[in-house]
């Protein structure tokens, strides 16, 4: 199982230095994304409908955590091997599961909190 995690981890590294070699940072950001949104449509329980209300938070999210690293990867490829990059994602990742976001979402009431827990959280208890 981990040796199919790690090929299939490590591919979308060694694939962003591919793409580099033809196409600019940009192109293959966008390239990437193109084919998660095909990949994801492929799947019907992937698609869920978002209220008119929620697009705002919902672009930001997919930019801050969609766009902004692929493009970022893409850059950073140029200078680095894709194996380093691959490595530095893992480390951060790990890292991020040892200390927890201090952005937490309460599932009680659905709604983002700053902070270990939201205030209306904190009252139920």
């Amino acid at each position: 199982m981990s040796g199919y995690l790690a090929l299939v981890w490590g591919s979308s590294f060694f694939l962003i230095a591919v793409g580099l070699e033809a196409f600019t940072p940009g192109v293959v950001a966008w390239g990437r994304l193109v084919v998660a949104v095909v990949a994801l449509s492929l799947i019907p329980a992937a698609r869920k409908r978002i209220d008119r209300s929620d697009l705002p938070a919902v672009t930001i999210v997919a930019i801050a955590g969609n766009a902004g690293p692929a493009l970022l990867f893409a850059y950073a490829e140029q200078t680095l091997e894709s194996a380093v990059a691959g490595m530095l994602n893992a480390a951060v990742h790990s890292q991020q599961r040892e200390s927890p976001s201090p952005l937490a979402f309460d599932r009680s009431n659905a709604a983002m909190s700053w902070g270990w827990r939201s205030a209306s959280s904190e009252s139920s208890c």
